[in-house]
């Protein structure tokens, strides 16, 4: 209905684990050195939606027979974007908001 403004909504689940006792190939000492070496934490799960708003004012665009092609416009894009994690949902670990 605007033309410019954007909206996509996404869910993602994780299981976060440890990967201190994984052995390494020689090779990535070498490549990343002695800071490559993997840190220990607690596993979790996480849950998280998030929603993305983007709007560029005065997109300019031209339509072909199936799909409309975005030419740019003189303005920047403005993103917002919401997270949250949603605690107990999959046994998720976390609880937070976050917006950028």
């Amino acid at each position: 209905m605007i033309n410019g403004l954007y909206l996509s909504v996404g869910v993602d689940f994780a299981d976060r684990r440890a990967i201190d006792q994984l052995d390494l190939a020689e090779w990535t000492e070498d490549l990343f050195g002695e800071l490559n070496t993997p840190r220990v934490f607690d596993p979790y799960k996480e849950f998280i939606t998030q929603v993305k708003l983007t709007y560029t004012p005065g997109q300019r665009y031209y339509m072909e027979p199936y799909r409309k092609v975005l030419r740019g416009s003189d303005w920047p894009t403005f993103t917002v974007i919401y997270k949250k994690a949603i605690h107990d949902v999959f046994k998720s670990d976390l609880n937070y908001d976050y917006i950028s």
